[in-house]
C-alpha cells in the first residue's frame, strides 16, 4: 500500500514517527490539560501554559493576544 502524502506532504510513517516524539507528547500533555480549562469557559478562548484562560473577543485584536501570551509565559 503507498504512503499518503496528502496536502502536507508528509507521509504517514513519518507523521507517526513525529508523533511518538518527545515533544510531540509534551505538547499534547499540555493541550489536554488546557482543554479541561477552555471547556468550561464556553466562549471563544485561548489557553496559555494550562493554566490562564484569554477571552479572545475581549482582546481586540492580534497583537494585543501576542502580547498576553508573551506576559503570561514568562509567569
Amino acid at each position: 500500500m503507498p504512503q499518503s502524502y496528502g496536502a502536507t506532504g508528509v507521509s504517514d510513517a513519518d507523521y507517526d514517527k513525529a508523533l511518538d516524539s518527545a515533544r510531540a507528547q509534551e505538547i499534547l500533555k499540555t493541550w489536554d490539560e488546557s482543554y479541561d480549562v477552555a471547556k468550561i469557559q464556553g466562549v471563544p478562548a485561548f489557553v496559555v501554559g494550562g493554566k490562564y484562560l484569554l477571552n479572545v473577543q475581549a482582546l481586540g485584536s492580534v497583537d494585543a493576544m501576542t502580547e498576553a501570551i508573551k506576559e503570561l509565559l514568562v509567569k
